[in-house]
């Protein structure tokens, strides 16, 4: 069986660049948005640590102003500083006009060496699908820039982020209510971030110190499509108890 083609590169591949080689194009796309803003906000830092970090971070609506603009901000020289930071939002690659596909190609073969440029999509802004994937224009980007595919992590990495995000508050969870908070919370770092914040409190001021699969099932809000698959789940089981 042919493997499926993958658009992109992982996590793993920009923790590599930004040790080594931050400056250049980067496109963020995916459905996983909190590791899509955590990583943002490690450019964010890197430009501010080099000081006068707000005149060095700019943020481009490609939807008010268009491709013509986004030249001079790409050209723009850092402000007493080495490097500067570009956070395209609101441009949807693959449903530019063949015009602007060709301008942001040209554009992205003349990145200057002090400028880190990323284009930030939203999950429904770029789906590097198998109809995507069959255009000739997907491939060229992903030539010029760093396409980082921002997907779901697995289930047993997220059971391990749940862990040490309650391990650096001096908490503890069974592996059975993290697995519980995943399937809840369908995967959503964002929601299950929010969640682990409201569990922390809980057991704070209950003064215990691990999160049980009963507190999960006491606090934690529900993802509408996990319940979904719940109650699939429990039909498919024939257990009429739990799916009523």
């Amino acid at each position: 069986m042919a493997k499926a083609e993958r658009f992109g590169v992982g996590v793993d591949e920009l923790k590599s660049r930004l040790r080594l080689d931050p400056a250049g194009a980067y496109l963020f796309f995916g459905e996983e948005e909190y590791l899509k803003k955590y990583y943002l906000q490690k450019f964010v830092s890197l430009v501010e640590e080099g000081g006068f970090g707000d005149l060095n971070v700019s943020t481009y609506d490609y939807a008010l102003k268009g491709m013509d603009q986004l030249r001079g901000e790409f050209d723009t020289v850092p402000m007493l500083g080495d490097r500067r930071l570009v956070i395209v939002r609101s441009l949807q690659p693959l449903k530019l006009s063949e015009r602007d596909g060709e301008r942001l190609l040209d554009l992205l073969d003349s990145v200057p060496k002090h400028l880190i440029a990323i284009i930030f999509c939203l999950s429904e802004e770029f789906v590097a699908d198998k109809a995507a994937l069959k255009k000739k224009f997907p491939h060229r980007l992903a030539e010029k820039l760093t396409a980082v595919d921002f997907s779901h992590l697995s289930e047993n990495a997220l059971v391990s982020w749940i862990g040490k995000g309650l391990g650096s508050a001096g908490l503890r969870v069974t592996d059975e209510a993290a697995r519980l908070l995943v399937r809840i919370c369908a995967s959503d770092m964002m929601k299950m971030r929010s969640e682990l914040d409201k569990l922390e409190n809980y057991l704070k001021a209950s003064g215990r110190d691990i999160v049980t699969a009963d507190d999960v099932r006491l606090l934690v809000t529900g993802d509408p499509q996990a319940q979904v698959y719940e109650l699939t789940d429990a039909v498919l089981a024939r257990n009429a108890e739990l799916a009523l």
